[in-house]
């Protein structure tokens, strides 16, 4: 697949691993009021939203990723703006899904956001939505969700253990900003994942850039963060499946 024809989330790509050691000093994990159960979880700030441009047709991209009988009702339950946070989880196969506010009251087996989830939320400009899956294969199991994200990425998502992804929106024009985490099970993993994105191939030119010091990060925290800055119209283009 061409670089013009890949979906928006391959427009503009940027790998980022900085200085993550800072943030995983920071304590603190967020338990929401929503289950254990649910494949995919995760939070939305809803003031944050509401000021982001781009932040419904995330909205609704996001919305793609849970099976179809579910979409509907999740697209609407994650617009809605009753509550200044929202907990939401979702699966990839079941179709059962919940939005609820963030003084819902807590079930007995609650999802878990690490603290790194709300670290990259807040390092991220303009910052809104964190979601996490602890099955990054089922993440880009269908041809759609593998197009989003590119070969080379899908490939990387597969061998992870584990996915984070922060939302926001910046720059001018306005772009929508994600942050991908990919926690690996060693920093040899990780390393391994880091250069087979930043490898050459016949023919063609790397997709992504290192900045100093990146393999090294991703061998210390077992782990590969990409940042995508993304032109708001792309965003919405995806959200409406062209």
């Amino acid at each position: 697949m061409s670089p013009r024809r890949r979906s928006w989330i391959i427009a503009a790509a940027l790998v980022v691993l900085g200085s993550l050691g800072a943030w995983l000093l920071r304590p603190g994990e967020t338990r929401l009021n929503v289950g254990s159960e649910h494949a995919v979880f995760g939070l939305l700030r809803t003031e944050a939203a509401q000021a982001a441009g781009s932040s419904r047709a995330v909205r609704s991209v996001l919305a793609q990723v849970a099976p179809l009988p579910t979409r509907n009702g999740l697209r609407t339950a994650l617009l809605r703006a009753d509550a200044a946070e929202l907990h939401l989880g979702f699966g990839f196969a079941e179709p059962a899904f919940a939005v609820v506010p963030g003084d819902a009251p807590r079930p007995a087996t609650p999802a878990v956001l690490p603290r790194v989830a709300r670290e990259l939320l807040d390092a991220t400009p303009g910052g809104y939505l964190v979601v996490r899956t602890e099955r990054p294969a089922d993440l880009v199991a269908t041809g759609r969700r593998r197009a989003w994200f590119g070969g080379e990425v899908a490939a990387i998502a597969t061998r992870a253990r584990a996915v984070t992804v922060a939302v926001g929106e910046g720059g001018f024009p306005r772009q929508a900003i994600a942050v991908f985490y990919f926690e690996y099970e060693s920093g040899a993993a990780a390393e391994a994942a880091l250069r087979s994105l930043t490898t050459a191939r016949p023919g063609g030119a790397v997709a992504f850039t290192l900045p100093p010091g990146a393999e090294d990060a991703a061998r210390k925290h077992a782990a590969v963060a990409l940042r995508y800055e993304v032109a708001v119209m792309l965003v919405e283009q995806a959200a409406a499946g062209r």
